[in-house]
């Protein structure tokens, strides 16, 4: 029998009694778990531990406790800023996957000394260090995105120590020529041929329990090429944000053919209704004969998007195509959208794939001359 005290105490009834489990629990820290023989006893021990997190926390983000002995900010080592800027409200999900890499590489540099040298030697060594598990080096748009890190988190330190913030200036004197060319790549010819054999094959191997998850994979593919969707929008849809709209609007009638975008899965937090086409419609279909009852995900058997990436990464590889990434998925859907028969207008094709500026939007649009004279061709006729 286990009957529920206050939080972090359980009572529980054994063969010597009656007893009192304090389990103290906090995101980040070691569990500590004892028992007593009575309830006041197990209170006072909690009290105790949540005193000693309160302690602990106040010193952790006191601005001054992690100075150097100078006092001076201009005197700290970056790694310290850094690793402070990690522990703090302003520190974002979407730094979690850059911030392991600019520890490892910014090396025992002070705050005073990250002027425009700093920056150049860094992009320089960084331009032939080789990328984790890849077979290649870091390219000059990645580690632009590393620096402007590395100045949000000097600019938080110096407005939390309350002193101006060092000159960090990411511009084209300390920057190398041609570092912001935008990536334009879209499938070949021959290619999204090659790419849908080899998840055909791919959704075929392995055992039993891992069919269904290969073959989502595969409809992921097919799914972000309909849509243009993100891969985190795609990995995280559930049901019920798919369903049919007005009649006088159907396609098909008895079947799915909205999706709502929920606004926490989006990049920019903006909620958006994508309708879907007859092939996008096709493959919901699917995906509703492989759904779990108990799971609310559409796509339930395939797990965080680095995962999904690296899997598509390997596949590929396989399939022959050389540098193409899940997201130039993206980019082949919303060329596709552009060039389509029925001619959208960009406002309207800006809302379903969620671009806010038309600046973000014109990056997408990698149109091939061939396309092009398609296009006219049928424009004029």
């Amino acid at each position: 029998m286990i009957e529920k005290k206050p939080k972090y105490i359980t009572q529980r009834i054994g063969p010597n009694g009656v007893a009192y489990q304090a389990d103290f629990r906090k995101k980040g820290l070691d569990r500590i778990r004892q028992t007593f023989s009575t309830l006041a006893e197990a209170e006072r021990f909690i009290e105790e531990c949540e005193n000693r997190h309160r302690e602990e926390k106040a010193r952790v983000f006191d601005p001054f406790i992690s100075l150097p002995p100078s006092g001076n900010f201009k005197d700290e080592l970056l790694q310290t800023t850094l690793a402070l800027f990690k522990k703090s409200d302003s520190f974002l999900p979407r730094h979690a996957f850059i911030i392991p890499t600019v520890l490892k590489h910014v090396g025992m540099v002070t705050i005073g000394n990250l002027g425009a040298h700093w920056i150049r030697s860094h992009m320089a060594k960084m331009l032939k260090t080789r990328v984790q598990r890849r077979e290649k080096t870091y390219v000059a748009s990645t580690i632009v995105g590393h620096l402007k890190l590395v100045k949000i988190a000097i600019n938080w330190r110096a407005k939390q120590l309350g002193v101006p913030a060092p000159e960090f200036a990411l511009d084209s004197k300390v920057l190398p020529v041609g570092w912001d060319v935008e990536r334009a790549r879209r499938l070949e010819f021959g290619e999204e041929q090659a790419l849908m054999n080899e998840l055909r094959a791919y959704a075929k191997r392995g055992g039993e329990n891992d069919r269904v998850r290969r073959y989502q994979v595969r409809l992921l593919v097919r799914l972000a090429i309909e849509t243009g969707a993100r891969l985190q929008e795609l990995v995280k849809a559930e049901w019920k944000h798919l369903y049919r709209s007005e009649p006088q609007y159907r396609v098909y009638a008895r079947h799915l053919d909205r999706w709502r975008i929920w606004a926490l899965h989006t990049k920019a937090k903006k909620a958006r209704r994508v309708p879907l086409s007859p092939t996008a419609i096709l493959i919901v279909r699917v995906l509703k004969k492989l759904a779990d009852p108990n799971d609310p995900r559409v796509f339930h058997r395939l797990g965080k998007p680095s995962s999904i990436s690296a899997t598509f990464h390997r596949i590929v590889a396989r399939a022959g195509i050389d540098d193409f990434r899940l997201h130039d998925l993206r980019h082949e859907a919303i060329a596709r959208m552009v060039l389509h028969p029925y001619c959208y207008s960009p406002n309207y094709l800006m809302d379903i794939v969620g671009h806010a500026e038309y600046k973000t939007f014109r990056r997408y649009l990698t149109v091939r001359d061939s396309e092009m004279n398609d296009f006219m061709r049928r424009v004029r006729s």
